[in-house]
């Protein structure tokens, strides 16, 4: 966060409106990650005001994208979902892989959340695809691990272990995720 922090000193100081939004988003997610999704509350305010200010459809699908993830790790399975549905309407003027992956990850993570198991395996697919062709090793693993536990609530043992040991592969190597 740090990192984050400093980033966003820099490019308020520059006078860069989209780099500034897209640092309040990382910077957000990234407190989120780390303190837990309480964390990333308090600044939602600020981020919020700085994406409609700025007036992009991307940064605006990016903070739903972010929403959505937050929401989902504080347990509003459907105010995720609405996030991540909304992220995926605006997708339909701009496109953005990784973002798309990242919203449909989030879809499948409510899907399994919500027992919707065929759903969740079939959007984990879509999701999977997207996040190969962006080359986003980070997605990759996600969409991976969700796919896993998804194949794990259908009760199919060999394709979950398959996808876990996929997903072993691009896990990071420090951190609460390793």
């Amino acid at each position: 966060t740090v990192h984050f922090q400093k980033a966003l000193a820099l490019a308020e100081g520059a006078r860069d409106a989209k780099r500034s939004a897209w640092c309040e988003l990382r910077l957000m997610s990234a407190l989120s990650e780390r303190d837990g999704s309480e964390a990333a509350v308090p600044r939602l305010s600020t981020v919020r005001t700085s994406v409609t200010r700025l007036g992009d459809p991307i940064v605006a699908t990016a903070l739903h994208v972010f929403l959505s993830e937050v929401e989902g790790k504080r347990g509003m399975v459907h105010s995720a979902a609405r996030h991540a549905r909304r992220a995926l309407s605006l997708l339909s003027h701009e496109e953005n892989i990784w973002l798309e992956s990242r919203a449909l990850n989030t879809l499948v993570a409510v899907a399994i959340m919500l027992s919707d198991l065929s759903e969740a395996v079939g959007l984990g697919h879509r999701a999977l695809d997207l996040a190969e062709t962006s080359g986003a090793v980070a997605m990759r693993w996600a969409c991976l691990a969700n796919l896993g536990n998804a194949f794990y609530q259908i009760g199919d043992l060999d394709k979950s272990i398959d996808y876990f040991r996929l997903a072993a592969a691009f896990a990071p190597d420090v951190g609460e995720h390793s």
